[in-house]
């Protein structure tokens, strides 16, 4: 498996795949895998969809180790901001 060639290889493997989805090859990708970090668009998907997806991989035996929220628009939201604004030079 090139994956293993690879994290012998290497101290970090990073592997893209795409959205969680029944049909998806990457419930498969992400037994392989130490853990994954679950990507996901702002206002992209409602969050009921975003949850089954989380679930999915855990049931699949996925360690999830956390979310990257991706494409948000902060300077929309008042209360990021606040935020936001102390980041700027």
């Amino acid at each position: 498996l090139m994956l293993a060639r690879l994290s012998r290889k290497f101290d970090i493997v990073l592997m893209d795949a795409p959205p969680v989805a029944a049909t998806s090859p990457t419930r498969d990708l992400t037994a392989h895998a130490e853990g994954v970090i679950f990507v996901v668009k702002a206002d992209g998907y409602d969050l009921k969809i975003v949850q089954q997806a989380k679930e999915q991989l855990e049931r699949n035996g996925s360690n999830v180790l956390g979310v990257v929220l991706n494409q948000a628009n902060v300077k929309q939201d008042a209360t990021m901001a606040y935020y936001y604004g102390s980041y700027r030079r």
